[in-house]
This record gives C-alpha cells, structure tokens and sequence, in this order.
C-alpha cells in the first residue's frame, strides 16, 4: 500500500501543471509513493493533461475533480480521499522541483514520522527551461538562506491527516496554510525544515507598486485575524509589528536618499504589511474576500 501520495492542487492551468508532472516524471521515485491531482476548475482542464501523461507516469497517477473552488476545499479533498495510514504531501501546479525532491521529502517522513515536514521556497524571476538548468539553479543557492514553504512543499504525517482540517474560512482569502501549521504549533507537533526546494516564479515582482502594497497590507491585515480567530492575545504581536513598521519606514527612506528604489520599495511593502498588523480588527470578520491581485 501507498503510504505517502503526492497532492497536486490545480486550478485552470494546465500548462503549469504539465510542466510540474514532467519535473516529477523525472525524479528517482521511492516505492509506496503515488501522486493525485485534485482539480479546482469547474471546466475540468486538468482530466486532459493527467489523461495524456498518466500511461508513462512512473507511479500510479489518479486524478480527482472538486467544483467547489477554495483553497481549503481542494486540499482537504486531497486528505479525505487518501485512505487511514497514508501521509499527503502537497505541491501546487505552477511549481517545479529538482531531481531529488521527492526521494529528499519521502526521506525526512521515514525518519521522522510524527513530524510535519517542509520544503523550502526558492522565487525566481524566470523559471528555467530545462530539468538540467533546474538542478543546476537550486545547487547554487545556499539552503540555509531559504524560507520554509507553507502549502506548497508540505507534508502532512498520517496522524495528523486524521487529525486535522485547513479552515474553510480561509478559501478565498488565502492563509489557510498559516493557520493550519500554527494549530499544529500549538498542539505540539514537530516541524522539521528538509533539504528540499520548491521553486516558484516571484509574481509579485511584475506587480505595479500600488498592487504590490495592496498585497502586503492584504498579507498583514490577514495575519492578525487568523491570530485572532485562534483566540491569541494580539497586543504585544501589535506593537512588535509597529516598531517593525517604524523601523522599515526608516529603512525605505534611506534607499530612497542612495537612490536604490528597488530597495525603497520593498522596505516600504514591509512597512505597510506591518503596520496592517497593528490596524487589524480585533474581532474577526465573518467571511473574509478573495485575495486581491494574486
């Protein structure tokens, strides 16, 4: 029996998603390890691609639709069609991984099969052409300076998977990932941080500045009430983010005076997402929009 599935959540973009099972039909798979694509579009775009690849996939490829669109509705889709005992590792569709990736992940949740694991986030302003290029990009970056992935690159061990849900609070805004992991936080699960990288595209940067800063307040208003939906006490979180905010203020005008307005700018993000934090309702609203731009 399979006892890790690979969940690919995808959403009307079949060109991505082609170029991320390729990236995965090139890995070296270990056994007992499948993947599932779970579609997000009422149209169905995602049956053709896993129909054209699925007979010279290296592993078994299933393919499960989900209309209802959300970010929380398609992942736990993904966890309840996975049977008791199996772990899900999920990875969005405009993602790609280099050779390695899933032997790396796999890896980790057999040491440590309690622990959740995740990858870490590698954003490029172009994504390579080749598998080759690929492997070779991700070698030459130095792994510690690497963020930790949210939903992309996570993988949830067995128990928790019966354990928990993401929100579907969170379906249109986005954050569900944040919220989920600090639930796990608080209930004492161990995350460990792999030696594996999810490269993505970095969307923001081709986002005017206006757009840009929409987004990170968007980002910092969202943080506090998730913090708030959990019932953890926001004060001393709020006057960190202002000093934060007071701080990459100063630090935006300093670019502006060198001249460096790439620099100014994403001081100045900083600064408005942090200073969203402070501002924030203290009383969660009911629903909550779709993220804007993004």
């Amino acid at each position: 029996m399979d006892t890790l599935v690979i969940a690919i959540c995808t959403r009307a973009r079949p060109a991505t998603l082609r170029r991320l099972l390729d990236c995965l039909a090139a890995q070296s798979w270990p056994p007992a390890v499948s993947v599932l694509v779970v579609d997000n579009d009422h149209t169905h775009s995602a049956q053709s691609v896993v129909d054209a690849v699925s007979g010279s996939f290296p592993v078994s490829l299933d393919y499960l639709a989900k209309d209802a669109p959300g970010y929380s509705t398609v992942r736990n889709a993904a966890l309840d069609r996975v049977e008791e005992g199996v772990a899900v590792c999920f990875i969005d569709d405009d993602a790609m991984v280099p050779e390695g990736w899933v032997q790396t992940m796999r890896g980790e949740q057999l040491r440590q099969p309690e622990a959740v694991i995740r990858s870490r986030y590698l954003h490029v302003a172009e994504l390579p052409s080749t598998h080759e290029a690929l492997t070779t990009l991700v070698q030459e970056v130095r792994m510690e300076e690497l963020l930790p992935a949210g939903t992309s690159g996570l993988l949830l061990p067995a128990s928790v998977v019966q354990g928990f849900r993401f929100d579907s609070y969170f379906d249109l805004s986005g954050a569900e990932d944040m919220d989920l992991l600090a639930r796990l936080d608080a209930r004492g699960v161990v995350h460990v941080l792999a030696a594996a990288v999810v490269v993505e595209e970095d969307r923001v940067r081709i986002l005017t500045q206006a757009q840009q800063r929409e987004l990170a307040r968007w980002n910092g208003r969202l943080a506090t009430i998730a913090m708030a939906r959990r019932g953890t006490s926001t004060l001393g979180f709020r006057v960190q983010a202002l000093l934060q905010s007071l701080s990459a203020s100063a630090q935006a005008a300093v670019r502006l005076i060198l001249r460096r307005p790439q620099a100014a700018s994403a001081y100045r993000n900083l600064a408005v997402s942090r200073w969203a934090m402070v501002t924030a309702p203290i009383r969660p609203p009911a629903s909550l929009p779709a993220r804007p731009v993004l």
